[in-house]
């Protein structure tokens, strides 16, 4: 009897709990931006010295700079198989309130160049991702 108790108990606890789990895969992780291309110019950048990371964890996706205090930058995002749309930015400020992002010249440092950016992903692993918008080509490496 006592063992039908616990395994009751065991069961009920496992049911109550629930857990929100991240369906992004590979998508998932902390980015740095290894390479930029232009490809309206074709001109290549090297942006490993620049500290550009991206962080995706389930339903955020945050831009920042290791290198330059210029706040952090959160977007809502929509992923699939072979796209990644960001949208609705905002800055993040820790001792104040977060300000909406409305000139879209304070994001391009990122790499998007769009309040609402829409990427093409041409190759996402555990380690590496290529987006590619209407503008740019974007290199990065998982850190």
């Amino acid at each position: 009897m006592r063992r039908l108790f616990y395994l009751f108990v065991v069961s009920l606890l496992t049911v109550s709990c629930t857990l929100e789990v991240s369906d992004n895969g590979d998508l998932d992780g902390y980015w740095q931006l290894t390479r930029v291309d232009s490809l309206v110019t074709g001109n290549s950048a090297d942006m490993r010295e620049t500290g550009i990371f991206w962080a995706v964890s389930y339903e955020m996706l945050v831009t920042r700079s290791t290198k330059q205090p210029m706040g952090e930058v959160i977007f809502e995002f929509q992923h699939t198989a072979d796209s990644l749309c960001l949208t609705n930015p905002y800055v993040l400020y820790r001792d104040s309130s977060d300000i909406k992002v409305t000139d879209v010249n304070y994001l391009r440092r990122f790499g998007v160049n769009s309040l609402d950016e829409k990427f093409h992903v041409l190759q996402l692993s555990s380690s590496k991702m290529v987006l590619e918008s209407e503008l740019l080509r974007l290199y990065l490496r998982k850190y």
